[in-house]
């Protein structure tokens, strides 16, 4: 393992806002990597970044990606996303101006890893955006979609750029709220096949109080878009939450939670499948169920043979445990591997996977330690790191580790980290307090694996 660094150039200056994951980072093939956040600048959270162009390179100045016009916006939820070629990335992130509610998706280009950036480019044409997602395909393509509130509730909106982000549809296109019966959508996550297939996904609370999961799909890279179908069959009692997606082999994976709280503690993962790209889906599975559990939190993560889930789970008051479980696409999933070694409660998994195949999962033990576990045999097996990525010492008083992030290119993983000078205010684990008095500071570290030998 390489040295701790913090990034945030000033002590507590890392942005908190009402969302987890308002940091990333993304490694380089070469061993380096990017890594984004928000800043407080005061009443402000615009986005900066900081890069190292290789394995053995420390992390460079503190840049602004947020252009200058608009650092007094309150800009959260940073992506930085590969391009087509090694040392091409996107970055694109939500920025709202506190004194007019004008809410923007914002994009930036750069073609040197993260050395430079192009300037930058508006993806919505109203003000009206909240958190984009975004996706690419391999041949230049930038999809992103977001809930906006430019109509009767909020609505579906995306935009596409088919020229590494140059240019932009002129307007924005409507996928959801076609006709005003339809509810309130939330949560809305973003897939492609690379091939011009590309699926929207998202929550919906109904006008009748019930929470159902939504989607549409395109098959002409967003030019036009199927009729919203549901997703989830509606035979769970539970409302389903936070769906997210992803393509496998050219089939569509949904996967989303359910829980319920006070004298019926229950939680639940559930995932379909879809063998048309989204517009009609098979039947619900249960990946897990817990019978008075905490809520999980899933990470999934797309492949060309193999879409990959992480998740924690177990009893309210723990230990809570990492699980990992895959599929082909066909509606089923491998059986159930544990990642994390002990019975601490661990949470907030993130997971990557290498060029080799080598498969590699971050996560936190409840507000005190950061933890890394790989595996080499396709996630059948998992070694955890025998020392933690960190871990605040035993007599530290009013610090609280969140939010691991995970990174890894050839071997190469870097983990990044938050710690907060106060505890949450909920006993569960949950988002950051916009109107935090308290500072936090961002951390990453590089740890080096070796490669075997040809």
């Amino acid at each position: 393992m390489g040295p701790v660094t913090q990034l945030n150039a000033g002590e507590g200056t890392l942005g908190l806002f009402t969302f987890p994951y308002y940091t990333a980072v993304l490694a380089l093939d070469g061993g380096g990597a990017v890594a984004s956040w928000m800043r407080q600048d005061g009443a402000f959270r615009p986005i900066v970044m900081r890069h190292a162009p290789n394995t053995d390179a420390v992390f460079g100045e503190e840049q602004y990606l947020s252009p200058e016009s608009q650092r007094d916006t309150i800009s959260v939820a940073p992506q930085l996303v590969p391009g087509t070629t090694p040392d091409e990335i996107y970055a694109m992130w939500q920025a709202r101006r506190q004194a007019t509610g004008d809410k923007f998706v914002m994009f930036r280009r750069s073609q040197d890893g993260g050395k430079t950036w192009e300037p930058d480019r508006r993806v919505n044409t109203q003000a009206t955006s909240f958190l984009p997602s975004v996706a690419t395909d391999r041949d230049g393509g930038i999809y992103a979609a977001w809930t906006d509130e430019r109509r009767l509730g909020f609505k579906i909106f995306f935009n596409r750029s088919l020229d590494h982000g140059a240019n932009w549809l002129a307007d924005d296109v409507l996928v959801e709220g076609l006709d005003a019966k339809f509810g309130t959508a939330i949560s809305v996550d973003l897939a492609t096949d690379g091939h011009g297939g590309v699926l929207i996904v998202w929550e919906e609370n109904g006008n009748n109080g019930g929470r159902r999961v939504r989607a549409a799909s395109s098959r002409d890279r967003g030019a036009t878009w199927s009729q919203p179908t549901f997703i989830d069959d509606g035979s769970n009692p539970l409302s389903p939450i936070a769906p997210t997606a992803a393509f496998v082999d050219g089939h569509a994976v949904a996967v989303w939670t359910a829980a319920v709280s006070g004298d019926r503690v229950l939680s639940q993962v559930w995932s379909d499948t879809s063998q048309d790209g989204g517009a009609t889906w098979g039947k619900d599975v249960q990946i897990s169920e817990t019978q008075g559990g905490v809520q999980a939190r899933v990470h999934l993560l797309p492949g060309d043979k193999k879409a990959r889930l992480l998740y924690h789970s177990g009893p309210l008051r723990g230990p809570w445990s990492i699980h990992f479980t895959e599929t082909a696409g066909d509606g089923t999933w491998s059986p159930d591997a544990v990642v994390s070694a002990g019975e601490g409660r661990l949470l907030n998994p993130r997971l990557a996977v290498d060029h080799d195949g080598a498969l590699y999962a971050v996560y936190e033990e409840y507000q005190r330690r950061v933890l890394l576990s790989r595996s080499t045999d396709g996630g059948r097996t998992w070694t955890q790191l025998d020392d933690p990525v960190f871990a605040l010492p035993s007599n530290s008083s009013g610090l609280f580790v969140h939010y691991p992030q995970l990174a890894v290119s050839n071997g190469v993983a870097y983990v990044l980290w938050e710690v907060w000078g106060s505890a949450p205010k909920s006993a569960k684990p949950g988002f950051g307090d916009s109107k935090r008095p308290n500072p936090a500071d961002l951390f990453v570290r590089r740890i080096t694996f070796p490669r075997p030998k040809s």
